[in-house]
């Protein structure tokens, strides 16, 4: 046992409950900032195939050239969070791809959406609902302009996808059982809960094939599970 004579004690003893009351402090901040971060609900709205056809090549690259510039006016407003096309593999032939709008509310988030020239020109149809996560979308957000700005100071153009990679999502029936098992997932980039008790989740794999068996992931348990290849920034990886 090792002792201490009285003058160290009376040396060491104000340090000590000074070294004792930090490590409570940083120990009680540490819990803090590993508590979980709120659900914050925003709208989710899936673009599908439009009743308009036939367009010309012409026709296509304007609608194009205008879509991704509506995409980047409203991401600038802080109005779009996320979005991204549907890739080669997809539960339903007329998905074409996704917002993630800010507004909780779907009637403004559909105002905001239907701005886009393919919407106008009958190209895409949209649907709404609420999706609610705990992913920081709106720092993802800031970081994706925050390195656009850098990379225009330095002159260099991007190309539409150049950061970008694949994703698989999950769209699951049972909300519940998916939050269980999806939710905290070290697979899981981002778990969001739908409207109706569904859940939905990006997978950390770059198309259905990678996916595999996802171990871990219970898909046959979350009840009727979606599976859809997907297109968005390498920044939700964590890249």
């Amino acid at each position: 046992m090792v002792r201490t004579s009285a003058r160290a004690a009376s040396w060491y003893g104000p340090w000590m409950r000074s070294a004792s009351l930090l490590l409570t402090s940083l120990l009680a901040a540490c819990a803090v900032s590993a508590s979980p971060r709120p659900f914050e609900t925003h709208t989710l709205v899936l673009l599908r195939t439009g009743p308009r056809t036939g367009l010309t090549k012409e026709q296509q690259q304007a609608v194009f050239a205008g879509h991704m510039a509506n995409m980047q006016r409203l991401a600038r407003a802080g109005d779009l969070l996320l979005a991204g096309p549907f890739g080669r593999e997809k539960s339903a032939a007329d998905l074409r791809g996704l917002f993630v709008m800010a507004s909780p509310d779907p009637a403004e988030a559909l105002r905001l959406a239907e701005t886009d020239p393919g919407v106008v020109e009958g190209v895409f149809r949209l649907e709404c609902q609420t999706l609610a996560t705990d992913h920081p979308l709106r720092a993802l957000l800031e970081a994706e302009l925050a390195a656009e700005d850098e990379n225009a100071r330095m002159g260099r153009k991007l190309q539409p996808g150049e950061f970008g990679r694949g994703y698989v999502l999950l769209t699951a029936t049972d909300g519940a059982v998916a939050e269980r098992l999806w939710h905290g997932h070290p697979k899981v980039l981002l778990f969001a809960r739908l409207e109706g008790g569904r859940a939905l989740a990006v997978v950390d794999a770059e198309n259905k094939q990678a996916l595999g068996s996802a171990e871990g992931l219970g898909i046959d348990a979350a009840g009727s599970v979606s599976v859809d290849e997907w297109f968005a920034t390498r920044r939700l990886a964590g890249r």
